[in-house]
């Protein structure tokens, strides 16, 4: 029965782009043309986690890239000095006519000052704010829904056929977000009866690292689960993958990880690329959506093997992908 139980590394690469863009996070005050600007907030202490806030990253440097537009990268270490960020930034004048889209990582910790300062954001022509992973409908502030009950279906009918599948936990800091119950109801919907999961919450304070907290986790993890799903902190389990090579198999979450790990069979991925170049394709054109939401049938979120799984894994997939869709749609419809 299905229960709950609420209980690195840099590429070098990375690690050299994201201090230089640090390091210009006070270009608007010394600004050399009239190019658009992508002003990314990520979440605290993200950069580095190979995941959610790498791809957003590398899709926003590529979208720059391509659209000629140039970047700010904001990383702070709390989400208090996240919030005084953004009050301090949207709700104050742009009168130099430069166009400047503010992207930002949101979870339900924004919810209080997206409530309270809506009304306040700038939303005219040079300026606009974009949430990612809020679905809620504001007046100024554009958000992006990205749905993850069909994408965990499809994990959990995944694992399901997987005879060493017995014991999973979900590990994640946020147990109260409707992205919580969404993603652990997908899963254990499609688990059956033998299979057990457990919802471990991991405690991480503002200033804890959450990385170094997984993996000392881990060792815990290891011997009682057969499949960790680590929402948070990926890169403190695939590190202990890599340092124990027979421990639990790890899914993927945000980003495709098996260059992590072997121990990686699939991942659960956002193409946040596709995801950003629709809504910055709207920004440059002048006519942004209000809010935008993605599902499995839309091909933004999907199952990506690893190399070493890829034909089982595809033939899983054949089998569960249309069953997956349905159910989704039937949820939200």
């Amino acid at each position: 029965m299905n229960k709950y139980l609420f209980v690195t590394f840099h590429a070098l690469m990375m690690t050299l782009c994201v201090i230089c863009s640090c390091i210009r996070e006070d270009y608007d005050g010394d600004l050399l043309d009239d190019s658009p600007i992508i002003i990314t907030l990520y979440q605290p202490n993200g950069l580095g986690d190979l995941a959610y806030n790498d791809a957003t990253y590398r899709a926003v440097q590529s979208l720059a890239q391509s659209y000629g537009l140039r970047t700010v990268t904001v990383e702070r270490a709390t989400y208090a000095e996240c919030v005084n960020y953004l009050t301090e930034r949207l709700t104050t004048g742009n009168d130099d006519g430069i166009k400047r889209l503010y992207v930002i990582l949101a979870d339900n910790r924004y919810d209080g000052f997206f409530t309270e300062y809506d009304s306040l954001i700038m939303n005219d022509s040079h300026t606009k704010v974009l949430a990612i992973g809020n679905r809620r409908t504001f007046t100024n502030i554009h958000t992006i829904d990205i749905r993850s009950y069909g994408l965990f279906y499809e994990a959990g009918l995944i694992l399901d056929e997987m005879s060493d599948c017995q014991r999973v936990a979900i590990v994640t800091t946020d147990t109260i977000s409707a992205y919580f119950s969404e993603y652990t109801q997908g899963l254990c919907d499609a688990l059956s009866d033998p299979v057990t999961t457990d919802v471990i919450h991991i405690d991480c304070g503002d200033n804890e690292n959450i990385t170094d907290l997984m993996y000392t986790a881990s060792y815990g993890f290891d011997g009682q689960y057969d499949v960790v799903i680590p929402m948070c902190g990926a890169t403190g389990v695939l590190r202990y993958n890599r340092e124990h090579v027979r421990s639990f198999s790890t899914i993927g979450t945000g980003a495709d990880m098996s260059l992590y790990s072997t121990c990686v069979p699939f991942s659960c991925v956002k193409d946040i690329y596709g995801i950003l170049s629709v809504s910055v394709g709207e920004w440059l054109s002048g006519q942004m959506s209000s809010h935008h939401a993605y599902g499995l049938e839309s091909g933004m979120v999907r199952i990506v093997e690893s190399p070493t799984y890829k034909e089982l894994i595809d033939s899983m997939i054949r089998n569960s992908h249309q069953t997956a869709i349905d159910k989704e749609n039937e949820k939200y419809n």
